[in-house]
Parts: C-alpha cells; sequence; structure tokens
C-alpha cells in the first residue's frame, strides 16, 4: 500500500522575507540573511557548487555517507522518525533511507515549498512505502512538528555546513531549541565543516566556474523579482575570504559604484566600495562542537570522518530534559 506524502507550510514566507530584506539593508553595516539564498534559481545553483572540482564538502559528506550507512542506520533503529532540518533536493537523505530498517515517517523541512514539493515527488517514486511529512518552514526559527500518534524515536538530520551559517549566540539557541524538540534517548545527527588549511576554503567559496559568485547574486535578483526591486547586478562584485581569528568564511557583495537602490518602499543608499554581507560560515574543531553540543543537552556518541579529514558527521543523544 502506498503512503501519502505532504506538505505543511506554516509560514507568511513572502512577509517575512520582506521585512528582513530592508531591516538587513538599513543597518550600518548591511546584511541579508543566508537562508534567503534558497529560492528555485539559488538551490539550482547550489546544487552546480557542491559538483565543482574546488568545493570539497558534498563529495566528502557523500564519502562518510556511503562507506558507513549501515552504522548511521543502526543509531536510527526501527521505528525511527527522521527528520531532515534543509532538506533540499534529498540527494545525501538517500544514502539513509536505503539503509534504514523500517522507518516510522521521514519529515523533510526546508524554506523553499517548490524545491520541498519536488523532492518529496521524487523521493516517493523511489520509496513508496515509506510516510513523508514535508514541512515548509523556516527552521531557524521555532518550529512545531506534525503531531505523531505514538511516541516514536525522533533523530534529527542536518548535514553540510549550514550550521555554521549561525552567529555563535545563534548556534547554540539553535541546538537548546532541537535539544527542546527531542526527548532523552533521541538522536542528532550533524554535519560540520572542519578547520582546514585556508587556500582550501578560498577556493571552495571562489570557484572557477564561476557558480559561487552566481549564487551570491542571485539574492539580489530574488529581491528585485519579489520586491520590485532594482538592483542592477553588474553594480555588485562576488567577495570571499577567510577569517582566520574567528574561523569562518565571509561572503560579501560589494558595490562597484555610488548608487541609490530602491528596494521596496525604502530607498537604500550604497557608496563605492560599500559591502553586503551575506554570509558567515564558520569551521570548527570535533572538540569545540563537542563541547558546544554539551551545554545544550546532547552527549557526542559516534564521529566519522572523509579520508583527508575535511568534515565530519557526529551522532549525539539526547541526554537531559532539563
Amino acid at each position: 500500500m502506498t503512503k501519502e506524502a505532504s506538505v505543511e507550510n506554516i509560514q507568511s514566507a513572502a512577509a517575512t522575507f520582506q521585512e528582513e530584506v530592508i531591516t538587513g539593508l538599513q543597518e550600518r553595516k548591511k546584511r541579508l540573511s543566508p537562508k534567503h539564498f534558497y529560492d528555485a534559481q539559488g538551490a539550482y545553483l547550489f546544487d552546480q557548487i557542491t559538483e565543482t572540482d574546488d568545493y570539497y564538502l558534498t563529495s566528502a559528506e557523500l564519502e562518510i555517507l556511503q562507506h558507513h550507512g549501515g552504522d548511521i542506520a543502526e543509531k536510527l533503529g526501527e521505528h525511527c522518525r527522521f527528520i531532515e532540518f534543509g532538506s533540499g533536493s534529498g540527494m545525501k537523505t538517500k544514502y539513509v533511507l536505503d539503509e534504514a530498517y523500517n522507518l516510522h515517517s521521514y519529515v523533510p523541512i526546508d524554506i523553499s515549498a517548490p524545491y520541498l514539493s519536488q523532492s518529496i515527488k521524487e523521493l516517493k517514486q523511489d520509496y513508496p512505502t515509506l510516510t513523508i511529512e514535508g514541512m515548509c518552514a523556516d527552521f531557524t526559527t521555532p518550529i512545531s512538528l506534525p503531531e505523531s500518534a505514538g511516541h516514536e524515536k525522533k533523530v534529527v538530520f542536518f548535514p553540510g555546513s549550514s550550521f555554521g551559517n549561525f552567529e555563535p549566540m545563534e548556534g547554540e539557541l539553535f541546538l537548546k531549541r532541537t535539544a527542546a524538540m527531542l526527548e532523552k534517548g533521541d538522536g542528532l545527527l550533524i554535519g560540520i565543516d572542519l578547520v582546514k588549511n585556508p587556500d582550501i576554503l578560498h577556493a571552495a567559496y571562489n570557484d572557477t566556474q564561476g557558480y559561487t559568485a552566481a549564487f551570491n547574486k542571485n539574492i539580489l535578483e530574488r529581491i528585485n523579482r519579489e520586491m520590485d526591486a532594482d538592483f542592477d547586478l553588474a553594480s555588485f562584485e562576488h567577495y570571499a575570504f577567510y577569517q582566520p581569528i574567528e574561523k569562518r568564511i565571509e561572503m560579501h557583495l560589494i558595490s562597484q559604484v555610488e548608487q541609490t537602490v530602491q528596494v521596496g518602499p525604502a530607498s537604500i543608499p550604497f557608496k563605492e566600495g560599500e559591502s553586503i554581507h551575506t554570509e558567515n560560515s564558520y569551521k570548527f574543531t570535533v572538540h569545540d562542537f563537542t563541547v558546544l553540543a554539551a551545554k545544550c543537552g546532547f552527549t557526542r556518541d559516534k564521529v566519522w570522518l572523509d579520508t583527508n579529514q575535511h568534515v565530519a558527521l557526529l551522532y549525539f543523544e539526547r541526554t537531559s530534559n532539563e
């Protein structure tokens, strides 16, 4: 019997997007949240980035999932409710679903409704008996999962390096909110980008094909389309660099000229050389992340590394509900 897939939209995304864009651009140091990169075109461009030779993270994490999928499935156990934050195309998820036995359900959560719907459609073709409860939501804010009649074990899956996009206080708050969704014995399976040679990082965020630059600029194209703004994309340049003291990559869009951009009801002035800060991507050691997670109610159970030790996939157990 084929089980139904559903998508639950729980937010007024358009209003939130417009408010956050204008607020960020009116700050003294202009900024945009990286969560707004992922409209349909942004999601497509990110998939292209992951296939470049310079972007090590996806291939490294796939290596872990391919080699250790069985071990990961053992951590899930039977009748697990498998919840993924920022599910995207579901490419990585399939390596877990292929090994998992008798899952209760899969709950993909993504901010892009069209991308989520397409991903669920494709997953249903590959896993016709799997219950899929999709949620279109901003998982960086408090959310409530679809109710379940049972008391299944829950495991939250957060692959990639998206945790690194949080500022330190935001990351701690995110982990505490995630812990509050879980009961003792539930799990968190999370990917982190490890501290490494800055040359490797620089190449990853400045790929020779130009996909990262296009991805960064696409946020301006989205603002133009959804807010009737008049950004001239040609007058902004992609700029990404590693900041070793903070252990983070910074991404910016630099105005090449003095200009004023109309964004909805707001007029936003730019000086020549002025930046819009679009993303931070923090890098971690396994030890530092383990200490952070412990502050939020998690105990590390398992660490998997790729061959080059560029990334880590960690499994934590929820150890208290205090």
